[in-house]
């Protein structure tokens, strides 16, 4: 139907690309498939071609990564939804470049939800995203993407001081003493970070493992000492957590 967003579907595997083709006639009608490819090369050829408003990416195909269509086509006009069976834990990758994404097998309300996520924000995606993302399925990623003032801003784990929550927002606060608001709550950043080099030490508090200079416990409670001489308070609830944790990651 004219108005209609125009959209492609590009996964080597015929059944996925079967089951979400269905589900879009189904669920979102104000999506229309023009196209669908099984490769990283057919997938490239169809964008460039149809010049698509929304592409449904398959993540890992049998000659490559989904993501080398977006490095290999000049057309950028479009958002991405990637589509991927990786666990819990590859997610990371996506969550940390800030990309959208759907675990299959497909959930209709999140296919829903990335369709009106794409008509309120339409944006492309960034080099850093794309950096991340790579760098997070290959290996351990060391940066993260944090929407900040409508902007996507690459930030380094080393440069993170810690986050702090205040009045029901988050505060980045930098090594080199920036401080930047974020948009969600500090529950989704200790989830988000998990695993990551930083800890949950006090429900106001996440910090990052790596900046800390000096360790102390105080009988019931403690605090910690970060690099830029900023201290923080650990709770009695969080104490044993956090001495495990960082003994662990001290080595």
């Amino acid at each position: 139907m004219k108005g209609n967003i125009q959209s492609v579907i590009i996964d080597d595997e015929k059944n996925a690309r079967e089951i979400l083709k269905a589900l879009l006639e189904e669920y979102c009608p104000d999506v229309d498939v023009v196209g669908i490819a099984n490769s990283v090369q057919s997938g490239t050829d169809l964008v460039k071609n149809l010049k698509p408003q929304l592409v449904f990416l398959d993540i890992d195909m049998a000659d490559g990564y989904g993501f080398e269509i977006l490095q290999q086509t000049d057309y950028k006009s479009y958002s991405v939804v990637f589509t991927t069976a990786y666990n819990t834990y590859a997610t990371k990758a996506f969550e940390f470049s800030a990309l959208h994404y759907l675990l299959k097998p497909i959930n209709i309300e999140a296919l829903q939800e990335s369709v009106e996520r794409h008509k309120n924000l339409k944006h492309t995606i960034t080099t850093s995203q794309l950096e991340i993302l790579k760098s997070g399925i290959d290996d351990k990623p060391t940066r993260i993407n944090f929407h900040i003032n409508n902007n996507i801003v690459a930030i380094e784990f080393n440069d993170i001081l810690y986050l702090s929550s205040e009045e029901g927002t988050t505060i980045l606060h930098m090594v080199d003493n920036q401080v930047r608001l974020l948009p969600q709550s500090l529950n989704f950043y200790e989830e988000l970070l998990d695993e990551s080099g930083f800890y949950r030490v006090h429900a106001k508090y996440l910090i990052n493992l790596r900046n800390i200079k000096e360790y102390k416990s105080q009988g019931r409670l403690g605090e910690v000492e970060l690099k830029d001489s900023s201290r923080i308070p650990i709770s009695a609830r969080k104490k044993a957590g956090f001495g495990s944790v960082f003994k662990d990651f001290k080595g």
